[in-house]
């Protein structure tokens, strides 16, 4: 239990550098991307777009998806610490009766390190530990001050992708256009506090619902619904055509 312990603390100190870094390659693929939309480098075809194939223009997509693969990286070993902390509350329990029966100097060092450091520390509490009332954004959404990881919600099958990793609740408008510019289907603009809070606890920009309250919530992981595509040639709109009806506005997709 003890090792357990240390394993689980060691992860946790990891999380603000893990943090960083998303930061850090969240600015790197905005600017490269952005770069490769000025750069006039796509072909369009009504609904479709492919990359022109010159050395200017290949560099800045290896770019946008080297910065997005990173990215990813760091979200799954973020998401695994996250995963960890589940049991936290018991966790916090064991070292402070560690701590309390003189069981090592380091168990009371963990103990007083747990305690709440300011009185609004319960801000940043994740969901298990937070007080009565308050969610992983505070107790009327999100807060003003803090970052916010923002996700694109496929309602028709809950698939869900990044729009940006680190951003403010000002920004949230502008992610919701990006959101629906990069899908057919029907989405919605979620998102979460940083640090400490994970997929499972993001709320709609809208209607601020919580993500596991979506009908379709995780579906995609079930079963592959048929005509729920964010490309318009595979999209079934209200009438089941594919490529019928996209999102209103919507240039062309590319995520699968």
């Amino acid at each position: 239990m003890a090792q357990d312990w240390m394993r689980g603390s060691q992860s946790r100190e990891q999380l603000p550098r893990i943090e960083s870094e998303m930061r850090t390659f969240d600015r790197a693929y905005q600017q490269s991307q952005a770069q490769l939309d000025r750069a006039d480098c796509y072909d369009y075809f009504f609904f479709s777009k492919t990359l022109r194939r010159t050395r200017r223009c290949l560099e800045l997509s290896r770019r946008v998806e080297d910065a997005r693969r990173r990215l990813a990286e760091l979200e799954a070993q973020r998401q695994q610490i996250l995963s960890a902390q589940n049991n936290r509350g018991r966790q916090d329990e064991i070292v402070r009766e560690l701590a309390r029966h003189g069981c090592g100097r380091q168990y009371q060092q963990e103990a007083a390190k747990r305690q709440p450091q300011n009185p609004f520390s319960f801000f940043w509490q994740d969901q298990d530990g937070a007080g009565p009332g308050y969610g992983p954004t505070g107790p009327t959404g999100p807060l003003p001050f803090a970052t916010y990881r923002t996700l694109c919600v496929r309602t028709c099958d809950g698939y869900y992708f990044p729009v940006s990793f680190a951003t403010l609740p000002n920004h949230f408008e502008r992610d919701e256009q990006v959101c629906q510019s990069k899908c057919a289907a029907p989405t919605e603009l979620y998102y979460y506090q940083n640090p400490g809070a994970s997929v499972e606890q993001m709320m709609s920009y809208r209607s601020q619902e919580l993500y596991t309250k979506l009908p379709a919530a995780f579906r995609y992981r079930k079963e592959l619904v048929r005509g729920c595509s964010c490309k318009p040639a595979e999209y079934a709109g209200a009438d089941g055509t594919p490529g019928s009806k996209p999102q209103k506005d919507a240039p062309p997709a590319t995520t699968p």
